[in-house]
């Protein structure tokens, strides 16, 4: 669960 959100967080950094 923690890696899902972390690779979330991730791709909405990255799309910003």
């Amino acid at each position: 669960m923690f890696l899902f959100v972390f690779r979330l967080i991730s791709v909405l950094f990255l799309r910003k």
